[in-house]
């Protein structure tokens, strides 16, 4: 049995809309004609109350793919609910709500089998939940050995869920749950909530990532797809679909103004535009200090051809480490120095020019 598993499509996402709907169903087309089922792995939806507009796009889709896949199974399209989905108890969420309508089956606190002349499949789900409640939750969800009778076939068994566990951050918080903490008996897990495609346990944790960017990461500027699982043969490939370029460059300045900042900004810009991408998305991180003079808000950037976002990690060098630089210039006239720069940067610093002189002289005598 073939296996899709497309996980945080983000559909509605504001800031790439066209892209979530784009590479989202690309995904899920695809998964369409080459699997036999279909798992939604959360957050499907950007918000866990979606526009009518976005509402009826994912329809649209669904229903595209659904007319798509095989008829091997009655039910073909199965889903838990993300992070961004999550509603109060006895409020339905939008994956509950295309089940009502016969688009997808919720397997959240169920255990689904499916059969064919060769295997059996067991699928069991749990939503995305708060995090300090996963530890206790993961427990409910444990699978026992089949029983002697049972084994005429061969019994694959997956757990699907869509939370975030210590490794995947690399922290050590006591509210999250571990990689340890898994239910045991399952073949497989997969995972949603996760944005880049990862895998532990030796293959046996699968993370496909999402299809649109969102978080503007570092770890995003990699390809993006979701996960075939082959059930009989025990593989399982990541497929790639086209998404728009991301890009981040990491940019360092000493002591630099806004117009230094900005030409090399533009500089960078340029050799990207070489490469004709399709409108990339440029996350640009500035860092190092900051010249007295310069003006961290003025730096900005506007493209037509790129969508530039730029992280400012810049520190504005203090004025009294600018003048210490000034005092061990042996070969200029450090009080004539001093005092012809506090004088260009008084009305700046809002103080009078008295006021400069007589903080230079007080510096001076430290």
């Amino acid at each position: 049995m073939k296996i899709a598993f497309v996980s945080d499509t983000h559909f509605g996402y504001e800031r790439f809309e066209e892209d979530a709907f784009r590479q989202g169903k690309e995904a899920l087309i695809d998964a369409s004609k080459v699997a036999d089922i279909i798992i939604l792995g959360g957050d499907i939806f950007d918000k866990r109350e979606p526009t009518l507009e976005t509402m009826a796009k994912v329809i649209e889709i669904l229903k595209e793919a659904k007319n798509s896949l095989p008829e091997k199974f009655e039910k073909k399209i199965f889903a838990i609910a993300g992070t961004h989905e999550y509603s109060a108890k006895n409020v339905m969420n939008p994956i509950e709500f295309l089940e009502k309508i016969g688009l997808v089956e919720s397997i959240h606190n169920k255990r689904v089998v499916l059969e064919d002349l060769e295997q059996k499949i067991v699928i069991r789900g749990m939503k995305g939940i708060p995090e300090e409640l996963v530890k206790k939750a993961f427990e409910k969800f444990e699978e026992v050995k089949e029983k002697e009778k049972d084994k005429e076939k061969d019994i694959y068994k997956i757990f699907v869920f869509h939370q975030t566990l210590k490794e995947f951050i690399g922290v050590q918080d006591e509210n999250l749950a571990s990689i340890e903490d898994l239910p045991e008996g399952y073949d497989l897990y997969l995972c949603g909530h996760i944005h880049c495609y990862r895998q532990y346990l030796g293959g046996k944790l699968q993370i496909p990532g999402s299809t649109v960017i969102t978080q503007l990461k570092d770890e995003e500027q990699a390809e993006k797809g979701y996960l075939l699982i082959d059930t009989k043969t025990k593989t399982i490939e990541f497929r790639k679909i086209n998404t728009r370029k991301f890009i981040v460059l990491d940019l360092w300045f000493k002591e630099a103004t806004t117009k230094e900042i900005k030409e090399a900004i533009e500089k960078e810009l340029e050799k990207i535009a070489k490469e004709n991408y399709q409108k990339p998305i440029v996350k640009i991180k500035l860092n190092g200090t900051l010249s007295p003079q310069a003006i961290e808000a003025a730096i900005e950037i506007n493209r037509e051809d790129m969508i530039v976002e730029i992280d400012k990690n810049l520190e504005a060098i203090s004025l009294f480490e600018k003048l210490n630089n000034l005092k061990y210039k042996k070969d200029q006239n450090i009080e004539e120095l001093g005092i012809k720069f506090l004088f260009e940067n008084a009305s700046k610093l809002n103080i009078s020019k008295e006021k400069a002189e007589e903080l230079f002289k007080k510096f001076l005598k430290e």
